[in-house]
């Protein structure tokens, strides 16, 4: 049975009113651990971009393919 798709969600304004609304009902103690998260991986991106943008395993992008190059 095919479950009905809530098509207002799937705008910009939509999905942001959604996922406010999921991080509203969240305790207090989830929030914390969200906002941990969202910090280490913040963390995580900022240091991957002093290392010239490369991942972990070693892999960089391709050069001449993005707005920067």
């Amino acid at each position: 049975m095919a479950t009905e798709i809530d098509w207002s969600l799937t705008t910009w304004e939509g999905s942001r009113r959604d996922q406010h609304r999921a991080f509203l009902a969240l305790s207090f103690r989830e929030k914390l651990e969200v906002v941990e998260h969202l910090g280490e991986v913040a963390a995580h991106f900022a240091h991957d971009r002093q290392g010239r943008g490369r991942l972990a395993d070693g892999w960089a992008p391709a050069r001449g393919r993005g707005p920067a190059d």
